[in-house]
């Protein structure tokens, strides 16, 4: 059974690497698309017939996170948005290198969630890796924290409401 939880483990990071290449090297300029200007957090977007990616500011970025969120803010490297089309919901993601273990995230992730009324609708633990997905209402978080190399590497994505 740990094989499976493994296997699953591993396609659900996948995943969240793929969301993040797309992410990070589709240019945000292309037709249709908004500059880094028109997709501050707060700002309002209008829908538009093509899904917008760009490579932010981690500060602008940050900012799209609810407060209290326990990320190690001073360590993010690199902030990502994504608007699907026909959208204004807004997916941001920030990526950085923790100074703390892989249990110690998953103990500071699970317990903000938990804390903040978010039930965790898909989890996966082994040793060197942790992924929740959890929701509050339309609000979403996936949180990824891997160890490779002996580095512990966490990627955040925050929805805030998906009701759109």
């Amino acid at each position: 059974m740990d094989s499976i939880k493994h296997k699953g483990l591993i396609i659900v990071v996948i995943g969240v690497l793929v969301l993040l290449a797309i992410v990070i090297f589709f240019n945000p300029t292309a037709p249709g698309g908004d500059s880094d200007d028109d997709m501050n957090a707060g700002d309002e977007i209008a829908p538009q017939e093509t899904a917008r990616y760009t490579n932010e500011d981690p500060q602008k970025v940050i900012a799209a996170f609810p407060d209290g969120f326990p990320a190690e803010f001073d360590q993010v490297k690199t902030g990502q948005q994504y608007i699907p089309a026909n959208s204004t919901n807004r997916l941001s993601t920030i990526t950085y290198e923790s100074k703390k273990t892989v249990a110690e995230n998953r103990k500071i992730f699970k317990d903000y969630l938990a804390a903040d009324g978010y039930a965790i609708m898909n989890n996966q633990e082994t040793a060197a890796e942790t992924f929740y997905y959890a929701m509050k209402g339309n609000s979403v978080f996936t949180i990824s924290i891997i160890e490779r190399d002996g580095a512990v590497n966490v990627s955040a994505s925050y929805s805030p409401d998906l009701s759109n």
